[in-house]
């Protein structure tokens, strides 16, 4: 019985925050040293991305995350357009060992943002 449920737990449990936009972006003016990453793809980030952001597309998140934050414990808010990648994302995260993972809930449609 206590296999069973160490195994729910593993595939229910949140592997992230989700935390809205204005939020994020609190969290980035008070932390210097979190970490903005848009894991959109890198056409998507050169067509307009949040300030600060870092593009790591999803794509190449496990192969390049550990060179570009080697500390895993770093505050991480990752965010797409719609919340699915910014989702499977702080997975990955996680799966890596990443500890202090946060995700922008439902993305963030760039185009409708004023900078």
């Amino acid at each position: 019985m206590k296999i069973i449920n160490l195994i729910k737990e593993k595939f229910t449990r949140s592997y992230s925050n989700e935390i809205s936009y204005k939020e994020a972006m609190l969290i980035m003016k008070q932390n210097e040293k979190a970490v903005l990453i848009d894991v959109r793809s890198e056409q998507e980030f050169e067509e307009g991305h949040l300030p600060k952001a870092i593009s790591i597309p999803i794509y190449d998140l496990p192969k390049i995350i550990v060179r570009k934050i080697p500390i895993r414990d770093t505050l991480i808010i990752v965010y797409c357009q719609q919340g699915k990648r910014s989702k499977k994302s702080a997975r990955i995260l996680a799966d890596l060992c990443y500890t202090n993972v946060y995700e922008i809930k439902g993305g963030v449609d760039i185009s409708k943002l004023c900078f």
